[in-house]
């Protein structure tokens, strides 16, 4: 039995996505039922994380601009534009964070660091993929956007 359209105010998903082998279908449905005021939460593995690649069940990475192929080009952001013909269904992106591992004293001390600079605005994330995500590796990446009905 599936839900109503428009029927969910909020969506939460957590390490869920990229375990899912056909990823446009299931956004289409988040789509569908997620109200037009409602938020949408995807917390996923970012791509320079190195354990995510332990895991044979993961069928794909995601980074900065991953969610952005959902987004009408007029909203995405002007530092990079991405192809957004995959699907019909659109969003608004509120906010992306970059998440660090807090796993031993190093990577505390870094991870505060490193959320506080990076996560300023997507300038300063986009330099943090292109430049220092094979030093410094992410933990995941938190993605808050809405719906376009």
């Amino acid at each position: 039995m599936s839900l109503p359209d428009n029927s969910v105010e909020y969506v939460y998903s957590r390490h869920v996505l990229e375990h899912v082998q056909l990823l446009l279908p299931l956004i289409r449905e988040i789509h569908r039922i997620t109200k037009s005021a409602g938020l949408v939460e995807i917390i996923v593995p970012h791509f320079s994380n190195v354990y995510g690649y332990s895991d044979p069940t993961h069928v794909r990475f995601f980074g900065l601009f991953s969610m952005y192929y959902f987004v009408s080009p007029e909203n995405q952001p002007d530092l990079r534009k991405v192809p957004s013909f995959y699907t019909e269904v659109r969003f608004i992106v509120d906010s992306i964070e970059l998440q660090f591992y807090r796993s031993g004293l190093i990577d505390r001390f870094f991870a505060g660091i490193f959320s506080k600079v990076i996560n300023r605005n997507i300038y300063w994330q986009n330099f943090y993929e292109r430049r220092l995500s094979n030093i410094f590796h992410a933990w995941q990446i938190r993605y808050l956007m809405r719906p376009i009905k």
